[in-house]
């Protein structure tokens, strides 16, 4: 709904201006910790590796102005990494042959791997990990108050629970 949509744009955002977010804003604990890898034609995965595409033998691809971005080019350098203005390009890109593989956060992969089942799969898989958490005004007093309010929910298992839902193919 209209609130998922804002917590994305958020959340999107956020990645994009990476660089500059402990400075404007204040993260929650995290929630989750989001596991990147490569998202790749289900053909090519079968003993394919990270060194695959640091040769430059395969071509990378990612969304630009994220996190999975950023760590596409210290892997592989800038020159193996196209990047696209949406995920979706780049996976239609990974569909057309354009590029090799997809850097992206797993559980975005799961669901692609779902929509396009026996063609997508997770290739390469734990390259880096990403802690979510809430975005915050800075300086405010409600980020404590939330984080002993998910500290509770992780301790008696609701977190897992809601991972396992929502996350978790």
């Amino acid at each position: 709904g209209p609130l998922c949509i804002k917590v994305r744009a958020v959340h999107e955002s956020m990645r994009f201006y990476l660089f500059f977010r402990s400075v404007f804003v204040d993260f929650s604990d995290p929630y989750i910790i989001i596991q990147q890898g490569i998202l790749m034609r289900v053909d090519d995965a079968d003993g394919a590796s990270l060194d695959d595409f640091q040769s430059g033998s395969m071509v990378l691809a990612s969304q630009t102005g994220t996190t999975n971005a950023q760590l596409g080019e210290e892997l592989v350098g800038r020159d193996n990494l196209k990047l696209f203005e949406a995920f979706n390009n780049a996976v239609l890109a990974l569909q057309n042959g354009d590029v090799d593989g997809v850097i992206i956060d797993g559980t975005a992969a799961v669901s692609y791997e779902q929509e396009y089942a026996g063609d997508l799969t997770l290739g390469v898989t734990g390259l880096a990990s990403d802690p979510l958490g809430l975005v915050f005004q800075e300086g405010s007093a409600l980020v404590d108050d939330f984080n002993e309010g998910l500290a509770e929910i992780i301790a008696d298992g609701t977190v897992d629970k809601l991972i396992m839902k929502w996350f978790d193919s």
